[in-house]
């Protein structure tokens, strides 16, 4: 990875195929939503551990690391090797405050050690192109510490939002938030969900359904 892939990847940016999207009002506004609401719904704190599910163009992460900058650090997780080696090198020619710790692997086969996250965080289309949500849903949780939070704003299409309430329900943990946002043609479900410090009941669970 060099400057000329740095390069490349500016200019793709900012392509008549990327720009149309990336300069919407439908893009800006889901970028908007989701940023806003996890600073409503979490507060950061020192020592906070924050794990990112599929790093993409890497705007996410880029937010995440400069929110918790002063309070903890950021994993962030991607199948791609080119991904992975493009967001890892940007971040260092643009000198980012509080750098990711880039991971490029399977996140249903991940080596990240159990319960190390406060926060874990899936947006997006990361639900519709891992397209195993359950899978992904137990993974997330099995990551968590104790009371720690699963933020998730998939689009919300292709049943990704529905599949990931039902899978809460069913492995009964409260969903502390669920929200949905819409802009034009463009609809977004904000959901937080908690992992217990205790199990609690499945009956309770299905309230947050309803």
């Amino acid at each position: 990875m060099n400057d000329k892939d740095l390069l490349r990847h500016y200019l793709k940016m900012k392509g008549p195929d990327a720009a149309r999207w990336n300069l919407s009002p439908e893009c800006l506004y889901l970028e908007f939503r989701m940023r806003a609401a996890i600073k409503s719904y979490l507060v950061p704190f020192a020592g906070m551990g924050v794990l990112n599910v599929g790093i993409g163009v890497g705007e996410w992460d880029d937010f995440l690391g400069y929110w918790i900058k002063d309070f903890g650090s950021l994993t962030s997780v991607d199948i791609d090797k080119s991904i992975c080696s493009l967001f890892r090198y940007r971040q260092r020619r643009e000198r980012h405050a509080n750098p990711s710790s880039v991971v490029c692997e399977d996140i249903l086969k991940t080596e990240l050690p159990r319960r190390s996250f406060d926060v874990v965080t899936v947006v997006g289309s990361t639900f519709e192109e891992v397209g195993e949500t359950p899978a992904l849903f137990s993974v997330c949780m099995d990551l968590l510490r104790p009371g720690g939070r699963l933020f998730a704003a998939p689009i919300d299409r292709n049943g990704q939002a529905t599949a990931l309430l039902r899978q809460a329900c069913l492995s009964s943990v409260p969903v502390i938030h669920n929200k949905r946002f819409s802009h034009e043609k463009v609809r977004l479900r904000v959901i937080v969900v908690k992992r217990p410090r205790q199990e609690r009941t499945r009956k309770a669970a299905e309230n947050h359904l309803e």
